[in-house]
């Protein structure tokens, strides 16, 4: 089959991940890989709609779970600003663990755009998540999608203190547990 750009079919699927709080965690991951390759970027939005101007601060985490960059942002009332991770924290490229703390309730969006090697804008929302009140003990994750054109991307974030130890059962349909090649 001879494909060419016109024939390719894209797919378009919004799915809001936006959190409203005052801490939230994010994966930050804009180095080049198997699965995202070309110019990417992650851009944090913060909204404030509340009675007084929002102090928010961002605090980078590399993968070893060791703070390398603070920086400090006002969000005025009633305002957005939206920040490019990279030229917040001056360096690029990025991976590890984003922490976003303010003092006031904020509506937060975290989203990664790329530029793929054929052209295409790809934009993909990042969940924020909230600490968690207590620590789970079990993680099901319903879906899983590898091959013909699809693939599950899952990141662990550590939102303690201590480290954790734990571990991936990938299981079909049928519940058996598969081999998997982590990459």
């Amino acid at each position: 089959m001879n494909e060419n750009r016109e024939q390719r079919i894209s797919s378009i699927h919004l799915v809001p991940s936006h959190q409203e709080g005052t801490l939230f965690w994010a994966p930050v991951d804009t180095y080049p890989g198997i699965l995202r390759h070309g110019d990417i970027d992650v851009e944090l939005s913060l909204v404030n709609e509340g009675r007084v101007p929002a102090t928010v601060y961002l605090e980078l985490f590399d993968i070893d779970g060791n703070s390398s960059a603070k920086r400090e942002r006002i969000v005025p009332l009633g305002r957005r600003v939206q920040l490019s991770l990279e030229d917040a924290f001056g360096e690029t490229p990025l991976r590890g663990t984003l922490r976003v703390f303010s003092d006031v309730r904020v509506a937060a969006a975290l989203q990664r755009e790329l530029v793929n090697v054929v052209g295409d804008t790809i934009v993909t929302d990042i969940p924020l998540q909230p600490t968690p009140e207590s620590p789970a003990d079990k993680l099901v994750f319903p879906f899983y999608a590898n091959g013909e054109g699809a693939s599950t991307e899952v990141l662990l974030v550590n939102t303690g203190r201590t480290s954790h130890e734990g571990s991936l059962r990938v299981r079909d349909a049928s519940g058996e547990v598969q081999t998997t090649i982590l990459r």
